[in-house]
């Protein structure tokens, strides 16, 4: 039976089995959202997402690659007509959800994103020593 159930705060260490038990994630975020981890929370258990085309999500969420994104003109009535249209195409729901895992094991690993920090880090502090010395 498909309905929209909402749960109250759940401990992180059992929020991977929530994602898995979804068969889509809408975030209806309307503030500029810096990144929206709990997209790439969503993508990484192969889930489509739907959400909002606000702050860094475009960045990580890509409409009809990775999800689906709507803008907040009529907000409502696009998130609901977005979540019909995948729920009557299930085979594009789970090819959303694929390529939505794809993106976050290519992108968004840890230790890629540790990675990319480091040389930051690495970055400043030569940028650092230069200025101090220079």
């Amino acid at each position: 039976m498909k309905g929209v159930y909402w749960i109250p705060h759940v401990p992180h260490t059992e929020v991977p089995r929530y994602y898995q038990m979804a068969d889509v994630l809408v975030t209806p975020s309307i503030g500029p959202e810096a990144f929206c981890l709990v997209n790439v929370e969503g993508m990484a258990t192969d889930l489509p997402v739907v959400s909002v085309k606000t702050g860094g999500i475009p960045e990580v969420l890509e409409d009809g690659v990775s999800g689906v994104l709507v803008t907040k003109v009529y907000l409502i009535k696009r998130l609901a007509n977005a979540c019909i249209d995948l729920f009557d195409d299930p085979q594009r729901m789970r090819e959303l959800g694929l390529v939505a895992r794809m993106h976050v094991e290519t992108y968004y690993r840890w230790e890629l994103v540790a990675k990319r920090f480091h040389n930051v880090y690495q970055q400043l502090m030569r940028q650092t020593t230069i200025n101090a010395t220079g």
